[in-house]
């Protein structure tokens, strides 16, 4: 891993998330692991929809980024269509 590289990966997120409407719900480094494989940080992100998304994924602001954090970490990506929460 190279930590000089992820943080610049991390610092530039914000940024173009917000361009895309995306926000963090929460992110951090992973203190306990229930169950399963062990991943140092987590985060879960929020976009408005499915497209806004999908845009940010293909955007320049977040193909460069992803060209700086290429080789300085090891991630696992996903996208979860989410529902809300009944009451």
């Amino acid at each position: 891993m190279d930590p000089n590289r992820f943080d610049e990966y991390r610092a530039g997120m914000p940024t173009a998330l917000a361009q895309h409407g995306g926000r963090y719900l929460m992110r951090g480094a992973v203190e306990d692991v229930a169950e399963g494989g062990e991943p140092e940080r987590i985060a879960i992100i929020e976009f408005p929809t499915r497209e806004a998304a999908d845009t940010f994924w293909a955007s320049e602001e977040y193909t460069a980024l992803r060209k700086v954090r290429e080789g300085a970490t090891i991630v696992q990506i996903g996208i979860v269509e989410g529902v809300a929460p009944q009451s």
